[in-house]
């Protein structure tokens, strides 16, 4: 199904999940990687990596650094992957694993707005017996990273949709 052109604006009318994970885990692996290539020392943990050499043959470190690159690959998949693109009486959703689809405002059965903590949590959106949920982010002031989820919770108030808000402590 092609897609009709508008003029997105890609601050206002596009949402994709946050870069968080793909910076934590980029930062994990450049770590894992140094400890790789560092020469072995006396530290506290030689008796550790001593054992697991014994055990696989090759250094723990090589494999932490393995995890956290696979980790890495699948978080950058799905941030480049997963968009939700605001449209005038609907929205596109490209979900990470099918094919993208256009949901008009009026198909929309239910939306959660769910909070961890100040910083943020989701907001879960079910519509024709499928189900997504967009994590966001918010500033120092409260107000979302991605102006974009202010724009569809506007959106969502002009159809008359109610946003179920709900608080849960970790």
């Amino acid at each position: 199904m092609r897609r009709q052109r508008e003029d997105i604006n890609p601050s206002e009318n596009v949402i994709k999940r946050p870069l968080y994970w793909v910076v934590a885990l980029s930062f994990m692996f450049l770590a894992g990687f140094v400890a790789c290539l560092a020469p072995g020392g006396t530290g506290p943990y030689d008796d550790l990596e001593e054992l697991f050499y014994s055990i696989a043959g090759f250094s723990i470190w090589l494999f932490f650094t393995v995890i956290v690159f696979v980790l890495l690959v699948m978080q950058l998949y799905i941030y480049l992957r997963f968009k939700l693109v605001i449209h005038q009486k609907g929205f596109s959703v490209t979900p990470i694993w099918s094919a993208t689809h256009d949901v008009p405002f009026s198909a929309v059965k239910k939306v959660t707005h769910k909070r961890f903590s100040k910083k943020g949590a989701y907001i879960e959106i079910e519509y024709e017996n499928k189900k997504v949920r967009i994590p966001y982010v918010v500033n120092w002031h409260g107000e979302f990273k991605q102006e974009g989820f202010e724009v569809l919770l506007r959106k969502f108030e002009d159809y008359q949709i109610t946003v179920n808000e709900e608080f849960e402590w970790l």
